[in-house]
């Protein structure tokens, strides 16, 4: 129930952080903050969790750290509410949510199906786009839109241009955002999981106490659904999940994957 030591053994079952972050590299780390809700909730990523990861990222020798997420609340308030504001002091990371569309940079989508039937255009935050590193932190939760927000999911938390996704089709929109802004690493945070009333909450929580690492985004989302007990949700039942297999972006299948329980 040791929350850093979850992450700790976690990452280093996973080949260590040294594989991912080398000395003097840029790091963005983009774990779910943007809500103004007591960590309790499981709306977001745990203080402890994250405060792990960019301890880790420090010792690792990262140049700069960068924590990143667009919240949907006010910042300010979110990042008091939710412990993150706590979890980056006395440490190098700097905190921010990029709310101005000069913060984000157009990205290339005319390839992809769906962006590209609805002319649906896409900005990352230039921090992420400039980054040597990219790990997002999402939390294993219910969600009234996408069913779950898990790590596809968290990368909504790093566009300018959200309502284009909800007005299209949400799930070929998050996979297709996946197969074009690959993670370095995936750190998912299951400590608490929000089962009912997601993404906000506050709804029915429980305490699974894992973290789940792994860099290919479907893979990591299927084998999380396991989490959501509530709804017994399957991976199959998530369209961006199934559509994010079918860009490549992992094996589906848990019993074809390969994992390793510490």
């Amino acid at each position: 129930k040791n929350s850093a030591k979850a992450v700790e053994d976690a990452v280093n079952a996973f080949g260590g952080i040294e594989r991912y972050v080398r000395q003097g590299d840029k790091v963005v780390l983009s774990p779910n903050i943007g809500f103004q809700r007591d960590p309790s909730v499981g709306a977001t990523t745990t203080p402890e969790v994250l405060r792990a990861v960019i301890q880790l990222c420090e010792r690792a020798g990262a140049s700069r750290i960068t924590v990143l997420d667009y919240t949907l609340d006010d910042p300010q308030l979110s990042f008091q509410a939710n412990g993150t504001a706590d979890a980056v002091k006395g440490t190098k990371a700097a905190l921010i949510s990029p709310s101005d569309e000069s913060l984000y940079k157009e990205i290339d989508m005319s390839s992809y199906p769906q962006h590209k039937a609805d002319n649906v255009t896409q900005k990352v935050a230039r921090d992420v786009l400039n980054a040597d590193v990219f790990i997002p932190i999402p939390v294993a939760k219910d969600h009234e839109a996408a069913k779950c927000s898990l790590a596809m999911k968290k990368l909504m938390g790093v566009i300018w241009n959200r309502k284009g996704y909800h007005r299209s089709n949400l799930h070929n929109c998050i996979a297709e955002l996946n197969a074009a802004l690959r993670p370095t690493l995936i750190i998912l945070d299951a400590t608490i999981a929000l089962q009912t009333r997601g993404p906000k909450g506050p709804g029915e929580v429980t305490h699974p106490h894992q973290v789940v690492v792994g860099v290919d985004p479907a893979s990591v989302d299927a084998y999380a659904c396991k989490y959501l007990t509530v709804k017994g949700l399957k991976p199959t039942d998530v369209e961006h999940i199934v559509r994010g297999s079918e860009l490549g972006l992992g094996e589906i299948d848990v019993s074809k994957l390969r994992v390793k329980e510490v």
